[in-house]
């Protein structure tokens, strides 16, 4: 009874009142030090500070509450990254269920569909036409390889045929997207 109420006294945990503890607290330390990483692990998936640093949180929740399964060779954090993923995965599937609402008084058969061979597009898309009119424009140094990469072949392929190097035709397609890109945006 004495030893339990001397370790109940002191404000630390020792390594002879509670081996436990002491891991608890090199854990707790460890989890700290891996807060920065975490953070930027939530952004890089959550895309929002907010909902990152929520991440974070539960993460470091589920970590401390399931120290125990760590293994010791194991990679702390690879295991805490493994724990966000899971959790932002569970995350966003209970959200895609609660966001997918059906709604049971409309008949599906009677819902609006577009005509039959027409296609929804946005305003400020692109009509293919625009697009292939905008490729023919190119000078034969850009579009011919270009076309070329767009059916399919790869880079020495292209080389190949047109007996270039393979660096020369990357410039071409480089300097061809950049071009599209450029004559594309004017036409908006």
């Amino acid at each position: 009874m004495k030893a339990i109420n001397q370790a109940f006294s002191q404000d630390t945990c020792s390594v002879k009142t509670s081996p436990s503890c002491e891991v608890s607290k090199c854990f707790s330390r460890k989890l700290v030090e891996e807060q920065g990483m975490l953070f930027q692990y939530a952004f890089s998936l959550t895309r929002d500070a907010v909902d990152a640093a929520d991440l974070v949180q539960e993460t470091a929740l589920r970590a401390l509450d399931n120290h125990h399964k760590f293994v010791k060779n194991v990679s702390f954090r690879g295991w805490l990254t493994t724990i966000m993923r899971n959790i932002y995965i569970n995350g966003y599937q209970s959200k895609v269920r609660y966001w997918s609402h059906v709604d049971k008084s409309v008949d599906p058969v009677e819902v609006a569909t577009p005509a039959e061979g027409s296609y929804f597009v946005p305003d400020d898309a692109f009509n293919l036409l625009e697009i292939n009119g905008a490729i023919d424009r190119l000078g034969d140094t850009a579009r011919i390889p270009f076309r070329m990469y767009l059916d399919g072949y790869k880079y020495t392929e292209i080389a190949e045929v047109l007996e270039v190097p393979v660096g020369t035709i990357k410039s071409r397609i480089f300097s061809a997207r950049r071009e599209l890109q450029k004559s594309l945006s004017e036409l908006k």
